[in-house]
């Protein structure tokens, strides 16, 4: 009976968790000893909460007087506990693997069980397999614990959550700061640029307002000098009496002609300075000059070299200008040659013979053979209105050659013009004249009277 009952404790045990093990532990030790010691009174069960001593006679202690303990300090004496069982059980195996190897003679002599240490063993091993309050109690706050650990976790992954959005938030911050950053110095950059061009040009513009200033200085210098050096201010008053006026009138004359002088020599090619040829005349009349007679008449004679070559090379130019527009105007079949040696066109005859005692009103244009014009008293309007035997014998002869409002043109060599001097300014030296000639109306001796008394 008593190896059945073995049997089916642990036939039980094999179905339970390991938990269970402790108390079964504790029915195989108390069986173990019932059979090894007859006769003897079981001890009293080990408490498993009791850490491993044995209860005091007399004495009934609970989990609920049990002395508190730290919960590691306690789960140690159990994890101690389950091993020194585990031991016990492996011991109790090996003894019935040998009673089972036992020859099937051998009489085996079961010991008498004790239904009263069973019943006891029994209510040990149910109080070992209940759950105590105090794990109720523990497994209640591990479930707290787990709860809160649930919550926490969870509010942790919503700070988490929200730590990532603020990060986001934050880098694109970051990015826009950097962004700006760099636009910051990029415009900085393009600013000390900007400065440094506009620094170039402030020195620029010193050193040009530097020399304006050192020019303005030379020309208020010079005009001093020459304020200094120039004839008084002529007014009306100072003009009234008779010497005063014919003074003057030399002085004009004079600057006319070096006015005439020094546009004939620019056409030239010769240029000068006004201002310089005033003050020689100013020092010169004041008596001060600031060139000796031997530099003097050296300068002149250079001057006069230069004048001479420009006059000549002038010269040489309009000769062959003059005679290649002649010998073009004379391939014309119209053209004549006059008896004093200039050549003509008639372009209209006119309507009436001009007698040599008659009076005209003649219209003349003058210009070079490039075409500029000297005078031209079609566009100005003018005439010349006097007897034929009053005009220079040029156009007298002309004039023979046409009848009332009759046109010519006429093609005149340097010798019957102006010669080699030519007419300062505008008319250079041996120049071809070119004429237009038109009787604008003719007067008989009668009318040419009256056309002179009126």
């Amino acid at each position: 009976m008593g190896s059945l009952l073995l049997s089916t404790a642990l036939a039980a045990a094999s179905h339970n968790n390991k938990a269970d093990i402790p108390a079964l532990l504790q029915f195989a030790e108390q069986y173990h000893e019932q059979t090894n010691a007859p006769k003897q009174p079981s001890p009293p069960p080990r408490s498993t909460y009791s850490g491993g001593q044995p209860a005091t006679s007399g004495t009934k202690k609970t989990s609920l007087d049990k002395p508190t303990r730290p919960r590691s300090e306690y789960w140690q004496i159990k994890d101690k506990e389950i091993q020194r069982q585990s031991r016990e059980i492996t011991q109790l195996k090996a003894q019935i693997a040998h009673l089972q190897q036992r020859p099937a003679t051998t009489a085996i002599t079961a010991p008498t069980l004790e239904f009263a240490a069973l019943g006891k063993l029994a209510q040990g091993l149910r109080q070992a397999l209940a759950i105590t309050p105090t794990e109720l109690q523990a497994k209640a706050n591990i479930t707290q614990l787990q709860q809160q650990w649930d919550r926490d976790r969870a509010t942790l992954q919503q700070q988490l959550s929200k730590a990532k959005t603020d990060n986001q938030a934050l880098s694109a911050a970051t990015n826009s700061q950097e962004n700006l950053l760099i636009e910051a110095k990029n415009q900085a950059v393009a600013l000390r640029e900007k400065q440094e061009e506009m620094s170039a040009q402030r020195q620029l513009m010193q050193a040009e307002l530097d020399n304006t200033i050192k020019e303005l200085a030379n020309a208020r210098a010079d005009s001093a000098s020459l304020q200094a050096r120039s004839p008084r201010l002529i007014t009306g008053d100072t003009l009234k009496t008779t010497q005063p006026r014919e003074d003057y009138a030399a002085g004009v004359s004079l600057g006319e002609e070096i006015l005439q002088m020094q546009e004939e020599r620019r056409r030239w090619g010769v240029a000068s300075d006004k201002q310089m040829i005033l003050a020689g005349i100013a020092d010169s009349f004041a008596g001060k000059r600031m060139l000796a007679d031997d530099e003097l008449n050296k300068v002149l004679a250079a001057a006069e070299k230069k004048v001479v070559g420009a006059r000549e090379k002038i010269s040489a130019a309009q000769r062959q200008k003059g005679a290649a527009y002649a010998s073009e105007f004379k391939k014309d079949k119209r053209v004549r040659q006059a008896p004093s040696g200039f050549w003509y066109r008639i372009d209209y005859a006119g309507d009436m013979s001009i007698p040599n005692t008659a009076s005209v009103d003649v219209v003349v244009k003058e210009t070079l053979t490039d075409g500029t014009v000297i005078q031209d008293m079609e566009t100005n309007g003018a005439t010349l209105s006097q007897p034929v035997a009053d005009f220079p014998p040029l156009f007298k002869e002309a004039i023979s050659l046409l009848k009332n409002h009759g046109s010519m043109t006429l093609v005149v060599p340097p010798e019957l013009a102006y010669g080699d001097k030519g007419y300062p300014p505008k008319v250079p030296p041996n120049a071809t004249m070119i004429y237009t000639l038109r009787i604008a109306e003719m007067y008989p001796e009668s009318q040419a009277k009256k056309h002179e008394g009126s």
